[in-house]
């Protein structure tokens, strides 16, 4: 059997299934993906209140804490509402918000999905900002939490060292063996008191030293949907459509029972 004869018998047979088989292979995805909509990305790039990293540990600790914070579902919630959209926060944020360092720079990468490509925009510079400000609060709570702390030690040392100053201003009236011992205490709750004041002096000077975070490049509304989503692109033939069009006609029933009935003799040789 010849190659004349394998195309009579199968192609031309056979004709009306292999293009209908075709059609379906290639349009049934088509029409899948028809109402597929784009999908956007925005990038904003910002900096933490934090110093550079010098290992890459560092770096990762920090992306790590940021991500915390960009993916939690309160804050994604408040960028959805500042953006105007209907999102479910906690599935928003587990797919469309992406966070990474860059390198070990200290500049942080945050992405966001969306079909709106101005919602991702802003919903990226409203999680930007919202970072930036809670680990500013953060940080500066805690500071001053500290700071609060040793200035309330302070007060309490000021008091006692007054009450002693007030007991020694009559020093005539105490024998001398008593009035060393109050001499004494004064001078152990001064160094204290000093200590302390330098703890509280050290803390406010990190605190005024302390980096500030910022945003370096805002995020901007994407002007084409992503390659691999966009609309009738990126789409790849399902492993289901990759089939030979042959060997489904010779195991399909309707052709079997429908194929055409025909005699051909094959040509003499000559």
């Amino acid at each position: 059997m010849d190659v004349e004869d394998i195309f009579r018998r199968i192609f031309l047979a056979y004709w009306a299934w292999i293009l209908l088989l075709v059609v379906a292979g290639v349009g049934a995805p088509a029409v899948y993906h028809l109402k597929d909509k784009g999908i956007y990305t925005s990038s904003v790039r910002f900096v933490i209140d934090v110093t550079d990293p010098q290992i890459t540990t560092e770096s990762t600790a920090d992306s790590d804490a940021v991500r915390s914070i960009a993916t939690s579902p309160s804050h994604v919630q408040n960028a959805l509402d500042v953006a105007g959209v209907k999102r479910d926060p906690t599935t928003f944020a587990a797919r469309n918000v992406v966070v990474q360092p860059l390198g070990s720079s200290g500049v942080m990468e945050l992405q966001v999905k969306d079909v709106d490509p101005y919602a991702a925009a802003t919903i990226a510079n409203a999680l930007a900002a919202d970072v930036i400000a809670t680990r500013t609060a953060i940080s500066r709570t805690q500071a001053l939490q500290m700071i609060d702390s040793l200035t309330a030690q302070i007060s309490s040392f000021d008091t006692r060292i007054a009450n002693l100053d007030a007991q020694t201003a009559n020093f005539r009236a105490y024998p001398v063996d008593e009035l060393n011992g109050l001499y004494s205490e004064r001078n152990s709750l001064a160094q204290e008191r000093l200590v302390l004041e330098t703890q509280r002096a050290q803390i406010q000077q990190a605190l005024a030293l302390r980096p500030q975070g910022g945003i370096i490049d805002s995020a901007q509304p994407a002007m084409a949907p992503d390659s691999s989503r966009a609309p009738g692109t990126g789409w790849r033939r399902p492993s289901w459509v990759r089939f030979s069009a042959t060997r489904e006609i010779g195991k399909t029933w309707p052709a079997r029972r429908c194929r055409p009935r025909f005699a051909w003799q094959p040509s003499e040789p000559a």
